[in-house]
């Protein structure tokens, strides 16, 4: 199993900083767009879409390797389709995040920020793969994307077995984007005040 590293959670807590910090500064910048108008509300809706695909690559997911990543190569279900659906997932939830909150420097800072992560993470574990499965991982790799789904390759027995741990682990993960849309709303009625500035 690929085990978390020192340097992984040292990575996490500096993500969760900086993304306290970018929402600091989002608060204190100009909206994309003003509040109210029809541009907003399509912001709104295209966030939603990213939104719900982004919880639903990362649940799909869990299905399938919840409580057993790295020790096995799993080939199915989303893992037909990309290696890294979680990672997907997650790019998807900042993608979302950025339209909610309608912030160049939020934007801006949270592609950088999720794509440094996921550059310093893949990487490091689809090596450990390689040395702990071999051929069979060289060969997956070879067939199925990095990131971009193809949609194609995709299948799946009509049965899987579901780890209950593995599905609680991610929903705490998870726990956290289900404020995002109500956090955009928020930091976009705060910024419509007068008393509030705008430095960026």
């Amino acid at each position: 199993m690929v085990q978390k590293t020192g340097a992984q959670f040292r990575w996490r807590h500096v993500l969760g900083s900086a993304v306290l910090i970018l929402v600091m500064m989002a608060l204190f910048s100009h909206p994309l767009v003003p509040e109210g108008t029809l541009l907003h509300g399509v912001m709104d809706t295209v966030g939603f879409m990213f939104y719900l695909a982004g919880l639903g690559f990362r649940f799909w997911a869990t299905l399938y390797v919840g409580g057993r990543k790295g020790s096995s190569v799993i080939a199915e279900g989303p893992y037909s389709v990309c290696r890294n659906p979680l990672y997907l997932g997650s790019f998807l939830l900042a993608i979302a995040s950025a339209l909610f909150i309608q912030s160049w420097v939020f934007a801006v800072g949270i592609v950088a920020v999720s794509l440094c992560y996921i550059i310093a993470t893949v990487p490091r574990e689809e090596r450990h793969m390689r040395e702990g499965h071999g051929e069979e991982y060289v060969q997956y790799c070879l067939r199925v994307p990095r990131f971009v789904p193809r949609f194609s390759l995709y299948h799946s027995p009509p049965e899987i077995t579901v780890s209950t741990k593995g599905l609680w682990i991610e929903c705490r993960r998870i726990f956290p984007w289900l404020w995002v849309p109500l956090l955009g709303e928020l930091i976009s009625h705060a910024r419509s005040q007068p008393w509030i500035p705008h430095y960026f």
